[in-house]
């Protein structure tokens, strides 16, 4: 039986299930559907393992791949891995770069992405530059947000937020000897 990847949605988390071998065939199925979801921007995953009947090395270094890519920046979590398999996991890196939860449920029941709760780093640096997240658009920043950001980068996106002006002229004794 090929590997199966179905891929599902709740909040921020993005739920990989996975059916049948994950043999090295299905690695690279695997890789390319994680690939796929990286580039459209997802960080959050719960890879459902319910459905595994085989897990092979291959197989189990792609989800240590997506561990090790979404450290710091996101987070992996494992639900359902039938215990046939738990051994394989257990004895892996797999088991030390992500926490294991008995189901689906429970890998999404404590997941601040599953309820759509705001990342918090750009809590911390909108609190820090005074403005607040917009709780619409998944997370997206608000437009003061935006502002807010702009400012501090000194880019012109942003209104300033006073008129800058020139410095004035220097009167003689300039550096330009065909002046004086």
């Amino acid at each position: 039986m090929a590997l199966e990847v179905k891929i599902d949605e709740q909040g921020e988390v993005r739920i990989v299930a996975v059916a049948g071998r994950l043999d090295a065939d299905g690695a690279v199925d695997l890789e390319l559907a994680l690939q796929e979801l990286e580039a459209a921007g997802a960080r959050h995953y719960v890879v459902d393992g319910g459905g595994l009947i085989y897990a092979s090395n291959a197989g189990l270094r792609v989800l240590i791949g997506l561990a090790d890519r979404m450290r710091g920046k996101g987070s992996v979590r494992l639900a359902a891995i039938p215990l046939a398999l738990r051994e394989a996991f257990a004895q892996t890196d797999v088991a030390q770069r992500m926490k294991a939860y008995p189901d689906r449920r429970a890998a999404l029941a404590e997941h601040p992405a599953a309820r759509g709760e705001a990342d918090p780093l750009l809590s911390a640096a909108s609190k820090l530059m005074g403005a607040a997240p917009d709780k619409s658009e998944g997370g997206a920043a608000s437009s003061e947000l935006s502002q807010a950001a702009a400012r501090l980068l000194g880019t012109g996106d942003a209104k300033p937020s006073r008129k800058r002006t020139p410095a004035p002229a220097s009167r003689g004794g300039g550096s330009d000897p065909k002046k004086r």
